[in-house]
């Protein structure tokens, strides 16, 4: 449980001082930050991302392996690196399914993009407001960030994008290119 103190600074409007992806690399390249820093930039913002608990582990462990074989060939699949949505911010879902090759160095970019996901167990409200919202801004429709990922999600795509579940996506067999077992994502 968090027991600090909310953020001041969130009651007051000032004006904030925004990285780009430059200033954000320079950080890391100055040894500000480590290799071992869980930090992603969204709209110029360095943020702490959350730790990888067991059930999240099991999860994304399991998706990644579907989606590589369910893909080979096809699009290639990235577990929890870095994808470029604009100069000032640079996600770190934990799939996304894109491009191979993408066009260019060193992450993909919206145009390479065919889905991100996020199995969000432990930030829910970020992924399914802010991550979606970006995605959306940036042009990629298919994005999953869902705290319970088997839920089917109801109604229609909102103009900002869609929060599909995991059931939703294993449902489309065009976009598995045949039957996949549930069951090997739920292990």
């Amino acid at each position: 449980m968090n027991t600090a103190p909310a953020d001041i600074m969130t009651r007051y409007p000032v004006p904030r001082h925004r990285l780009t992806r430059r200033d954000y690399y320079r950080l890391g390249e100055a040894g500000i930050l480590g290799e071992n820093d869980r930090v992603e930039l969204p709209e110029g913002q360095l943020i702490d991302m959350s730790a990888i608990g067991p059930r999240h582990a099991i999860v994304t462990e399991n998706l990644t392996e579907l989606l590589v074989t369910g893909f080979a060939g096809r699009a290639g699949t990235r577990c929890q690196l870095p994808v470029v949505l604009n100069d000032g911010s640079e996600p770190q879902p934990d799939l996304a399914l894109v491009r191979r090759p993408w066009r260019r160095y060193p992450h993909p970019e919206p145009d390479d993009i065919f889905r991100l996901i996020e199995v969000a167990d432990s930030s829910p409200a970020f992924d399914r407001t802010v991550k979606l919202e970006l995605c959306a801004r940036a042009g990629i429709r298919d994005f999953s960030g869902r705290s319970d990922p088997w839920k089917r999600s109801t109604g229609e795509p909102s103009g900002r994008g869609r929060c599909w579940s995991i059931n939703d996506l294993l449902a489309e067999s065009v976009w598995l290119g045949g039957k996949q077992d549930a069951e090997i994502i739920r292990r």
